[in-house]
């Protein structure tokens, strides 16, 4: 018994240090596979050494509160400051939650690393989760429109690729914009659903606005107005086949050789008594041949042309319905295009690349000659739009519509002079021209027979374009618009949007005292002043801008802080003037001017501080 109990302590024995070593080479498996793995503050102090500036700690001014900051909640974290909610996950493979205006935008790291760290605030308004990938570690910050993250790779064996995967409620596409950046697309996005103001009813052809309208389209001047009873005659016109007796349409038929006697024999000797009656009954017989003919004819002209019409109408249809889905794509926020830096300031190559709903970074630094760590940073910027009256535009329709009645003639019969002595009442109408009834003819001076006619009427087709009724075009604009925004009233002094670049809320009601009278808009109140603009249009309009600074000099809040909370207020202005990808040069250029007109306080301000 001793002895089996000793090799069953022997098998236990080899056993558990079997596993032990399992156990350990596991783990020293695994280490080796996720890199040296460090603490959040160790991920902090990688970051920073790429890059000072990027986690550093925003010291506000006195009197001033950070612009945004993060707070811990039971599921994660939640951003303060910022105008969309943005919430944060503790575990580094959950999502970031944005909110945008076509619903919550969750973007998603792919292929996050096992060995990830529980996310930790910094500095109060950063969250970093240390060994998100090999060597490598993200930190996200809350913006005012949306949320910045930084990559931080600690050394060559840190993946080149960092992807992670975007997701919008309803349906959304991702684009790559000219810039570098990605676009992404709400492509279901309503705007006449979402328009919120009055809607307009269609405006009725033929009115006073529609010929505003009409004016004001290149395309629709072109074209005439729908006639309400412009279909009526196209559609009766066909039943509206007539004889005609007119002595001036006689002589243009024989004059253009359309009243010639068929060949053959012409009938000889002298018509009987009664024959005139017969004539006559001929003739009726042959008008309503000619015109049953006509009618026929006239009604599969018109069918063909309202076959055309209907073709015609749904190509027009299919682009219009093209224009609303084009117009129901907005662009709910965009990836900033990438950048990246190693420890000595130079710039690592870096992109960004899409395919289906991924975003991937590709960070060039293997083999390369690069100093670690290093950070790269991918920024998503929420957009912010309404919805507006965009334009009005025609609604078209193929219009078939009676152009002109044209002559048709017919060979009835002979007849012979002497028909005009046997009851017949023949009226002379010029140049040997005789008719006999219904019907025409020309006595030669042989007075022998000659050939009779009848002459109707028949309708002439045309088609053209007409505007039926004028509908309005809603669609995204930008949430800044130029006359919407830079137009409407304002006090430079209780205006949220720039007095909170220079003064806090507790002083935003106290009186100022001005040395010159007050805020004067941009420039010194000297004669030179003139000529430093408020405004250019279509790139800025600074006067809040500059009335808040002046507001700020007034208050003696310190020069150095009111030069920076006028750039700060420029640059916010720009934002929101150009919120929009498509309007990136003008965003650059509005502040590229802030920068000059920050140049030219901070350099030259001193004076106008020291005497406000």
């Amino acid at each position: 018994m001793q002895g089996d109990r000793a090799v069953r302590r022997r098998t236990l024995v080899c056993a558990l240090f079997a596993m032990l070593v399992v156990a350990f080479g596991a783990t020293t498996a695994v280490s080796e596979d996720f890199g040296n793995l460090v603490t959040a503050d160790e991920a902090v102090e990688s970051i920073t050494q790429a890059d000072s500036n990027v986690l550093a700690e925003d010291t506000p001014a006195e009197g001033e509160e950070t612009a945004t900051s993060v707070k811990a909640t039971e599921s994660g974290f939640e951003a303060t400051g910022t105008q969309p909610d943005v919430t944060l996950s503790k575990e580094a493979e959950d999502p970031i939650s944005v909110e945008t205006q076509s619903g919550d935008l969750e973007v998603t790291p792919v292929g996050t690393s096992p060995a990830a760290g529980d996310g930790e605030v910094v500095n109060e308004d950063v969250v970093v989760y240390p060994n998100t990938g090999t060597d490598s570690d993200t930190a996200v910050r809350p913006t005012e429109n949306g949320v910045e993250t930084f990559t931080g790779i600690r050394s060559e064996e840190a993946a080149e690729d960092f992807s992670f995967k975007v997701d919008l409620d309803g349906e959304e596409k991702l684009e790559k914009t000219d810039d570098g950046g990605v676009a992404i697309i709400d492509t279901d996005a309503d705007p006449a659903a979402a328009y919120e103001g009055e809607k307009p009813a269609d405006v009725a052809a033929g009115t006073d606005r529609a010929d505003e309208l009409k004016a004001a389209d290149p395309a629709a001047t072109s074209a005439s107005d729908a006639r309400p009873d412009a279909a009526t005659d196209a559609a009766t016109a066909a039943e509206d086949i007539r004889p005609v007796d007119d002595p001036a349409k006689v002589e243009q038929a024989a004059d253009s050789g359309a009243l010639e006697a068929p060949a053959g024999e012409k009938p000889a000797g002298e018509p009987a008594a009664g024959s005139g009656e017969g004539a006559e009954q001929a003739a009726d017989a042959a008008v309503e041949a000619a015109v049953a003919e006509a009618k026929a004819e006239a009604t599969d002209e018109l069918g063909e042309l309202r076959q055309e019409a209907a073709r015609s109408n749904a190509v027009i249809d299919e682009a219009a319905e093209q224009t609303d889905e084009d117009a129901s794509e907005v662009v709910v926020a965009t990836i900033k295009p990438t950048w990246a830096k190693d420890a000595d300031g130079d710039a690592v190559e870096t992109s960004l690349s899409v395919e289906g709903d991924t975003v991937t970074m590709h960070v060039e630094h293997q083999d390369e000659d690069v100093a670690y760590p290093i950070v790269a940073d991918p920024w998503v910027e929420v957009q912010r739009w309404y919805v507006g009256i965009s334009h009005w535009r025609p609604v078209w329709r193929h219009e078939t519509y009676l152009s002109h009645w044209g002559v048709g003639t017919a060979h009835v019969n002979w007849a012979h002079p002497a028909q005009c002595w046997n009851g017949r009442r023949c009226h002379y109408w010029g140049n040997g021209w005789h008719s006999i009834g219904h019907v025409f003819t020309r006595f030669e001076h042989g007075w022998n027979w000659a050939a009779t006619y009848t002459f109707y009427t028949y309708p002439i087709y045309a088609q053209r374009w007409v505007i039926a009724h004028w509908e309005p075009v809603y669609a995204w604009m930008s949430y800044t618009d130029y006359e919407y925004r830079d137009h409407v009233s304002y006090d430079p002094a209780t205006d949220s949007d720039f007095a909170s670049a220079y003064a806090p809320a507790s002083e935003l009601d106290e009186p100022v005292a001005y040395a010159a009278g007050g805020p004067n808009g941009c420039g010194p109140a000297a004669w030179y002043g003139k000529h430093v603009p408020d405004a250019i249009k279509g790139v800025f309009n600074f006067r809040r801008s500059c009335d808040g600074h002046d507001i700020c000099y007034a208050r003696q809040r310190g020069k150095e802080f009111c030069d920076r909370g006028f750039r700060k207020a420029m640059f916010r202005y720009c934002g929101k003037r150009f919120p929009e990808l498509k309007q990136a040069v003008k965003y650059l250029a509005c502040r590229a001017a802030a920068n000059i007109y920050y140049g030219a306080v901070r350099d030259f301000g001193q004076s106008a501080y020291d005497n406000a």
